[in-house]
This record gives C-alpha cells, structure tokens and sequence, in this order.
C-alpha cells in the first residue's frame, strides 16, 4: 500500500471534521447571522485550526453554502416525513388535515416553526449572493417539491385531496404558505386572531381535501 492511500478511517475522520464544521456554522449563523460569522470563530468552537478548514472548504462563502444547504434539506425533508406517516396511519381527509396539512400553520407563534421558516429565508437570501448556493437550493427545492407532488398525488389515489386540483400546485402552495408565516412574524397588531386565520385555512382545505366517503367510486 503506498503512502498516499488514505484509508477508510481517515475518510470517516475527515467526513466527521466536515460535518462538525457545518454544525458549528449553522450555530453560530442562528446566534450572529452571516455578517458576524469569523472563521476563526468557526475553527475555535468546533476545536480545530482555521487550516482545518480550509481543508474542506474553498473559503467562508463556500463554508456558509454548506451550512445553508443543510439547514435548508433538513427543514423541508421534516415537513415532507411529516405528510408522508400522515398518509399511510390516517383514514380520513379531516385527519390527515389535522395530522399533516395545518398544524404548523395553525400555530404560527411556535417557536420552533418560527425557527424553521427563518432559517430557510435566510439560505435564501444568501443564495442572492452566492451563484453557487442558489443553484445548488434551485435543484434541491425541485427535488423537494417532486416528492411533496407525489405526496399530494398518492392523497388523490386514497381519496383524500380532490383530484380536479394539480398535485404540483397542491405542493407547491402548503410550502409557500409555511414560509410566508414570516410575514406573520413581522405583522405585529396587524395580524388576525387566531381563529380567524384557521377559519380561512378550513376554507382552503376544504378546495383541496375531499372526504373518502364523497369521492367518486
């Protein structure tokens, strides 16, 4: 074996060190935001020189990519797992409703919904000055909103979202909705009650969820 083989543990290492990294950078992005972020600070918090990691990325602005695309995949993959148990443990329209489609929009103030969409926002809004970030977000969100379509499809198959509706527009709106609750955020005293705004998501459930018992045979 010569002496420039790298074995199977230095790759586990360097993969953990590159993981380590992003997990120290996506912190201290939600503690600083990206202005703040030091490589110095990086390297100090995760325990390894500024070199380190240079050694995995090209400069900051690739380190924070990495992060923001972690960040981004994370979040969303929740919300799709989410439908996707909701689709194969619930028997009505009404439950997966309540299991699935509205929850987090039901609860606009919770603080790790809040969370979420921000951290999304913010990948976003670098992926304004980063060419590489926003084509790697535009591929993975394409990727993401084909399995939130075929989700919505398999719920027209079972009888639970009407099948008149696009599936890909079905998709496509519960994540927009999700992310545009940062406008709730902002709207302070100008924001309706609660009960106001899940009255209006019944409304809007109720054009895109149908029960089984009124499906078509």
């Amino acid at each position: 074996m010569s002496d420039d083989t790298v074995s199977d543990g230095e790759v586990a290492e360097s993969d953990s060190t590159r993981e380590r990294l992003i997990e120290v950078t996506i912190q201290l992005l939600d503690q600083r935001g990206n202005h703040a972020l030091r490589l110095a600070d990086v390297a100090r918090e995760a325990g390894v020189a500024v070199s380190t990691i240079y050694a995995h990325f090209r400069d900051r602005t690739d380190l924070v990519a990495a992060a923001r695309l972690v960040q981004f995949k994370a979040h969303a993959d929740v919300a799709l797992e989410v439908v996707e148990q909701a689709l194969m443990a619930v028997d009505s329209s009404d439950d997966l409703a309540t299991a699935a489609f509205w929850p987090s929009l039901r609860s606009p103030d919770d603080e790790q919904g809040r969370s979420r969409r921000w951290d999304r926002i913010e990948a976003i809004a670098d992926a304004r000055h980063i060419p590489e970030l926003k084509a790697q977000l535009e591929a993975m969100q394409s990727t993401l909103t084909a399995r939130a379509t075929d989700l919505a499809r398999r719920g027209q198959e079972l009888g639970m979202v009407d099948p008149s509706v696009d599936p890909a527009a079905v998709a496509l709106l519960t994540q927009v909705l999700r992310l545009g609750l940062a406008l709730w955020d902002l709207s302070g005293d100008a924001r309706p009650t609660l009960e106001a705004w899940s009255a209006l998501l019944d409304r809007i459930g109720g054009i895109i969820l149908v029960d089984p018992a009124d499906a078509p045979v």
